[in-house]
């Protein structure tokens, strides 16, 4: 378990005012005396001899009281040579940076009570592949990973249709023709699990060859009208004269994926992107 040492809150301020020098072979701190020459501080901040170890917390409070203050205000952690902050890209109030990994150096619980407001860990990079998917009952995926000899649980929850998933696509998604059939594709990022395909039925057939070969050739977009007096009304703008227009609700049409393509695509996100995952005692859970 990771243990927290607790320091005064000046120290950070030094750190944060480039008052230190860091010495690489002590892996130690001490004052410059860069702003203050007239007093040649010998204070030396060396948590190694304090008996720190990598992935111990270090907490820096108002005289250096063993008292935690607002989440994770003033909580750093040592990597072994020298101090660091905590990741902020996924919780705001700090969690596990990305380079302290669980598997063979540390424990799923290791930062267990000790990081507020969230349980964020990092798995090491060759666990991703060997963790074992299944669809249960729910159509939520399940994965399954042993770590230091203890099986955990993974739990995954996938919402194969999401209506923020087609406002997005209304908007941002890009038109495409796949054997005769007009489709808007929406990719969130560059991982197939988050593309979304959807059929478009048109319910006017009027030049529907020519249409089909404009979107082949052009980068076609969903036309929305709003008109204070209407409701919002969706269209394919073929060649700045004709107006196609869709029926949201009837004419468009989710393309579900199968089981097997969406374990393969969950398979190779986790491989690819290596997520945070939240420890809950005996599981774990990935937000997708």
């Amino acid at each position: 378990m990771a243990k927290e040492f607790f320091y005064p809150d000046w120290i950070q301020k030094a750190y944060y005012n480039f008052w230190f020098e860091y010495n690489p072979e002590t892996k130690s701190y001490k004052y410059n005396n860069v702003t203050k020459p007239h007093k040649n501080y010998k204070f030396i901040f060396d948590p190694i001899e304090d008996g720190v170890k990598r992935g111990d917390l270090l907490c820096f409070t108002k005289n250096g009281i063993k008292e935690r203050g607002y989440r994770n205000e003033g909580v750093w952690i040592w990597n072994g040579d020298k101090m660091v902050e905590l990741y902020t890209n996924v919780d705001i109030y700090g969690s596990v940076p990305r380079e302290f990994k669980v598997g063979k150096e540390f424990a799923p619980d290791h930062w267990i009570d000790k990081i507020d407001h969230n349980n964020i860990v990092w798995l090491e990079n060759e666990l991703y592949k060997e963790i074992k998917l299944q669809f249960l009952e729910t159509n939520n995926i399940e994965g399954n990973i042993n770590i230091k000899g203890k099986d955990y649980s993974i739990k995954i929850d996938i919402l194969d249709d999401d209506n923020d998933y087609l406002k997005s696509a209304l908007k941002y998604g890009k038109l495409k023709v796949n054997d005769k059939q007009i489709q808007l594709v929406y990719k969130r990022n560059d991982y197939k699990l988050y593309h979304r395909t959807y059929d478009i039925t048109l319910q006017d057939t009027t030049n529907r060859d020519n249409l089909l070969e404009y979107i082949k050739n052009n980068n076609i977009y969903i036309q929305c009208s709003e008109n204070v007096h209407e409701p919002k009304s969706y269209y394919i703008n073929y060649n700045n004269t004709c107006k196609y227009f869709i029926d949201i609700k009837n004419d468009i049409k989710l393309v579900k994926k199968n089981k097997e393509t969406i374990l393969n695509q969950m398979s190779e996100y986790l491989i690819n992107y290596k997520p945070h995952l939240e420890y809950f005692d005996s599981y774990f859970s990935i937000d997708i």
